[in-house]
């Protein structure tokens, strides 16, 4: 039995009010409904379309390259060359849009080109590769870098991958793309939309601005070691958005210099409204609209995180390994412009057994012994040590100390005024704050290695040998981590 296949190419009429009444009026028939495919000779396997057709034309591709030229109602021109293995393929070009979808794209301005959607109707997939397309728009785009990429529109699949089908520069009026990747496959009874935007560097990809979908960011991004991809609660502004993603050295990215950088950055994502002079919201479907980054299988096992801007958006992710999330809440493009990847060293805390030796080795050096228990007289060290990075000065800091109810008896924070200045090198003494109890304290903007003062005690005669005195740091930025450490308080007179 003799296949037949029907590839719907559909391109949008994004243009303002303005352009309205131009051209061909718009029909109330949808595409996929018997009257949209009668010059095919069939309706029964279609898929349902979200867009209305002002005009139909029908070209059989029949396994060889066929071009359709086309006139879109704002006066562009254009034409769609490809072909399919599939036998009596056919190709039904739409220059038409629902009011709706041209009512959501009024804003979109030449020389930002109208999309094309390609559907596949039938309940199994179709292959088709795209030869060359050209657009003439009505306005110059002389030497303008443009950039084509595929993706599937409907239904929104659950994780979203844009293909980059390649760049092209315009010449006067006209936009000229042979495909560096021309071969798509489109699932039964799916739309891919071709988005062809302006760019500023070849290593863009367009991508779709949708709700609940997780878009992934790193597209076109073969070079980087992991994936990122990006879900949000909710859109609005812009439908289209383009992101870049670079290691961190790369001479082709814009880089990280002047940025505040938790740890060591991974790789990072330059990430631009589709247009320029627009902007596209993340989250905005009200005060608990959140976004949700995932990192692929390849995260580190160090801590990971992904910050917008530096320390401004910061998400610590969780759980460790494949999968990761990382949660933050609503932003928008071009406000915020890069995503960055990082990774964070671990914390280490520690008592030394002899004072102003660095028992946690912070300084690459091996470290000095650490006290496996305190007397319990008078005070001892306590030695946080974080990622080198984790400083004021670069944007972060800070460090509560808080003790467990149950070891107030044995243990308490040094609420006296620190005036000894005695720390191991490279430490810093850290000061009271004035509102330190016995039980917490904050040290705001210290950081990464200091040196806390602790004071052992001697509750009443009946204590056991040994007590635990269980304290609780607190990092106050960045990943915001919490370390508990717990050490002996021997009691005088008593053998461990």
């Amino acid at each position: 039995m003799q296949l037949r296949a029907f590839v719907f190419a559909v391109l949008g009429l994004w243009a303002t009010l303005g352009l309205a009444g131009c051209g061909g009026g718009e029909s109330t028939t949808p595409a996929g409904t018997a009257a949209g495919l009668s010059a095919a000779g069939s309706a029964t396997t279609t898929a349902q379309s979200p867009y209305r057709d002002a005009s139909t034309q029908t070209v059989g591709v029949q396994g060889r390259a066929t071009t359709a030229n086309f006139v879109l109602d704002d006066g562009s021109r254009g034409s769609l060359t490809l072909h399919s293995t599939t036998s009596n393929a056919s190709l039904n070009i739409h220059t038409g849009a629902s009011a709706a979808f041209r009512s959501a794209e009024s804003l979109r301005i030449c020389p930002a080109p109208e999309p094309i959607v390609i559907t596949n109707p039938f309940a199994f997939p179709i292959t088709v590769t795209i030869d060359a397309f050209t657009l003439v728009l009505p306005c110059s785009v002389n030497g303008l870098l443009f950039g084509a990429s595929a993706y599937q529109s409907n239904p929104v699949p659950p994780s979203l991958v844009s293909t980059k089908l390649g760049n092209a520069t315009g010449s006067g009026n006209a936009i000229a793309f042979k495909p560096t990747v021309s071969q798509l496959t489109f699932p039964a009874k799916t739309t891919l939309t071709i988005a062809i935007l302006a760019e500023t560097s070849t290593a863009f990809t367009q991508l779709p601005a949708v709700p609940t979908a997780a878009v992934t960011l790193t597209s076109n991004a073969p070079q980087v070691p992991n994936s990122l991809a990006l879900t949000a609660s909710g859109v609005s502004g812009g439908t289209t958005f383009q992101s870049a993603c670079y290691l961190p050295g790369d001479p082709a990215g814009p880089g990280l210099s002047g940025q505040p950088i938790l740890g060591t950055p991974s790789f990072y994502c330059v990430l631009l409204p589709g247009q320029a002079g627009t902007s596209t919201a993340f989250g905005s479907n009200g005060k608990n609209g959140t976004v949700t980054f995932t990192l692929g299988p390849n995260a580190k096992p160090d801590a990971s995180y992904v910050s917008l801007d530096g320390p401004a958006i910061f998400a610590p992710c969780a759980p460790a390994g494949s999968g990761q999330t990382c949660i933050v809440g609503p932003f928008s493009l071009p406000t915020y412009s890069k995503a960055i990847v990082g990774n964070v060293g671990g914390i280490a805390v520690c008592v030394p057994a002899t004072e102003n030796t660095d028992c946690n080795g912070a300084a690459g050096n091996p470290p000095a012994p650490a006290a496996p228990a305190v007397p319990a007289h008078g005070g001892f060290q306590l030695l946080f040590a974080d990622d080198p990075t984790y400083d004021s000065a670069n944007g972060f800091g800070g460090v509560t100390l808080s003790i467990a109810a149950a070891s107030l008896p044995y243990c308490a924070i040094q609420t006296a005024a620190d005036d000894e200045n005695d720390a191991p090198p490279g430490y810093f003494d850290a000061p009271t704050p004035s509102n330190a109890t016995p039980s917490q304290a904050n040290f705001a903007g210290v950081g990464p290695d200091v040196e806390f003062d602790v004071v052992a005690r001697k509750p009443t005669a009946f204590a056991p040998n040994t007590t635990l005195c269980t304290i609780t740091l607190t990092e106050n930025s960045g990943l915001k981590r919490s370390f508990t450490y717990s050490i002996a308080v021997q009691q005088p007179g008593k053998e461990q």
